[in-house]
């Protein structure tokens, strides 16, 4: 293994501890998205210093206090409604295109 790779290796290694270090302090890690479930609306979000906290739509800075469950690898429990919510499940839907043909882009007037 070349030298590059072991100091990779070693660098991961940190970046994994110095996580699971943030974690423990209640800081978000930045390892997944934030939650959001759609049955209630409760939602994650992140103070300056870094903390994780929950909140609603309409008051984005006031903590309610309550904290998703992780249940296993990228799903948790919302603690408001118990809802199972997957970490994809929690970003915004990405809108689909219709098959079919493309829509023609307007003509521009040649004056």
């Amino acid at each position: 293994m070349s030298q590059t790779m072991k100091d990779l290796r070693a660098l991961a290694t940190e970046i994994a501890a110095l996580q699971a270090k943030a974690k423990a302090l209640g800081l978000f890690a930045h390892d997944r998205e934030l939650l959001e479930c759609r049955v209630c609306g409760l939602m994650e979000n992140v103070a300056a210093g870094g903390g994780l906290f929950t909140c609603r739509p309409e008051s984005l800075n006031d903590d309610t206090g309550l904290r998703f469950e992780e249940l296993a690898r990228d799903r948790f429990r919302c603690p408001e409604c118990g809802a199972t919510v997957r970490e994809s499940d929690s970003s915004v839907p990405v809108v689909q295109r219709k098959k079919g043909k493309r829509p023609c882009r307007a003509k521009r007037s040649r004056s």
